[in-house]
């Protein structure tokens, strides 16, 4: 996830355009990339952009990616326009294909071992049953953790049928590994989804 810079908001459409990985016939292919998502989250600190791709045969160069978030950031373009991001888990959906949701939140402070911890215990001690959740849920899932100079935070991936809904079916559910799960996000968070669901997030693509 990147910050967008004052009054770059409205270059959007066509910065987005240029990051599209298949986009051979205008030069910008991004070799390796076989999926890609682009969405705006609009916080208390300004608009965010997350980028979500996966890859096919290893990520490569990215000069398109680069200069994108460049001209989105204010930045160079010269160093790292991002911090880096570390993936704490990926779940495979339960069916193939999907559409995907992504957003991102912040950590308390002094939360980020303990999240580390929450996504090994997902797929550790509580694997079993997280795995239940998510076929009931009808979403896969991955966590990633960026570290920035504002905060850790951790941008979450869903894939499904109806991947937006699926925070707000785990809120109201009354199973007890959903309630758990609940109290982990808002301990980790402190965003209580029986109360409050993540922003509205706009696809961009």
């Amino acid at each position: 996830m990147v910050p967008v810079a004052a009054g770059k908001e409205r270059e959007l459409p066509r910065l987005v355009e240029a990051l599209h990985p298949n986009a051979v016939a205008n030069g910008r292919d991004t070799p390796g990339a076989i999926r890609e998502a682009v969405f705006l989250q609009r916080t208390p600190v300004g608009a965010q952009v997350i980028v979500y791709r996966e890859w096919g045969r290893g990520p490569g160069d990215t000069p398109d990616l680069m200069r994108a978030l460049a001209a989105l950031t204010g930045l160079d373009g010269t160093g790292d326009v991002s911090p880096p991001v570390e993936q704490l888990l990926h779940e495979l959906p339960p069916s193939a294909g999907g559409e995907l949701h992504a957003f991102a939140a912040p950590l308390r402070p002094g939360k980020t071992a303990r999240m580390r911890e929450f996504a090994s215990e997902l797929s550790g001690i509580h694997a079993q049953e997280f795995t239940e959740s998510l076929r009931r849920l009808g979403v896969g899932v991955t966590l990633f953790l960026q570290r920035t100079p504002h905060g850790d935070l951790v941008v979450t991936v869903l894939e499904g049928p109806a991947p937006e809904a699926a925070l707000a079916r785990m809120a109201t559910s009354e199973l007890p590994f959903d309630r758990w799960h609940v109290q982990q996000i808002a301990d980790l968070h402190g965003m209580d989804l029986r109360q409050m669901l993540p922003p509205v997030i706009e696809r961009l693509r």
